[in-house]
């Protein structure tokens, strides 16, 4: 009986030491899987300030103006908007009850409008596009689906719709554009014209123990910038200052550091004009800047 107490007592300690080698792995193990966690939540917090960089489909039509104006035409120009493949123009009078006419696209940048009434005010609106098109074919190559047809009619269904295609268009937003005709003496008012600024593209930013320092391109045709900030990314955003001049490019921000970091989100308004004439160009991509926490 003494024999075997004495070989068992090994045997336990050697049972235990290999129960406790698990459980040291296993709280290993999970301490790096929480760290690892804590290193996936900063990349996408980083990936998504890189995110709110990219532009968000086509830009506006800057520029948009009347050249030359007559009696019965008009020329009608302004800027390219990159990756454009044309432009869609539609007018109408500038009157109560008044129809769009039918869509005119124009690759060009820059329209002569016949056959309009003389002395007459009218209001023209442009957009950008970009065209797709897609092939029916290579979309039912992908996926086979049993629908019942035998070899023979699906082969005869596939001749039918062999040159079926979808054409599909992405916009931008709209610029109007309003002027009133010469008279039929050649007299008159020739143009009223609030040409729209160009969007700003891009923000950047530095920031100190107490402020954030935004900057950004002047726009050539802008009378000056709204600079708004909201607290979500598609939240709503609140005006903090107007910049009444398109010489002054960066805007400085005061703020409170509190017991927890705070993102904000910043957006820039291009605009030209002042009042009810005012007209601004569409937002920039907003720009994330977070705001540490105070230190102990």
């Amino acid at each position: 009986m003494f024999m075997m107490k004495k070989r068992l007592f090994p045997l336990l300690a050697y049972m235990l030491a290999f129960a406790l080698m698990f459980t040291t792995v296993g709280v290993f193990n999970t301490s790096y899987a929480s760290a690892d966690d804590v290193d996936a939540e900063d990349e996408e917090d980083e990936e998504d300030e890189e995110d709110d960089e990219d532009l968000e489909g086509l830009g506006d039509v800057a520029n948009f103006d009347a050249v030359s104006i007559s009696k019965d035409k008009a020329t009608l120009k302004w800027d390219k908007v990159e990756d454009a493949d044309g432009y869609e123009i539609q007018y109408k009078l500038d009157k109560k009850g008044a129809n769009w006419c039918d869509p005119i696209t124009v690759t060009k940048a820059r329209y002569e409008v016949k056959k309009l009434s003389p002395g007459k005010k009218y209001v023209f609106r442009i957009r950008a596009f970009i065209y797709y098109e897609e092939d029916l074919d290579d979309e039912e190559e992908e996926e086979e689906v049993d629908d019942g047809l035998t070899y023979e009619d699906a082969e005869e269904d596939d001749e039918d719709s062999e040159d079926e295609e979808i054409d599909d268009y992405d916009y931008g937003e709209y610029t109007t554009l309003k002027f009133t005709t010469l008279d039929r003496q050649g007299k008159g008012q020739t143009s009223t014209v609030t040409v729209k600024p160009a969007m700003i593209k891009k923000i950047s930013y530095s920031k100190s123990s107490k402020k954030v320092t935004l900057k950004w391109k002047q726009v050539s045709n802008a009378d000056g910038y709204i600079i708004q900030v909201a607290t979500k990314k598609d939240g709503k955003y609140k005006t903090v200052t107007t910049l009444k001049t398109n010489k002054k490019t960066q805007f400085q921000k005061a703020y409170k550091q509190g017991k927890k970091d705070a993102k904000y989100y910043f957006q820039i308004i291009a605009y030209k004009g002042s009042g009810k004439n005012r007209v601004c160009a569409k937002a920039s991509p907003a720009k994330a800047v977070t705001v540490p926490k105070k230190k102990k």
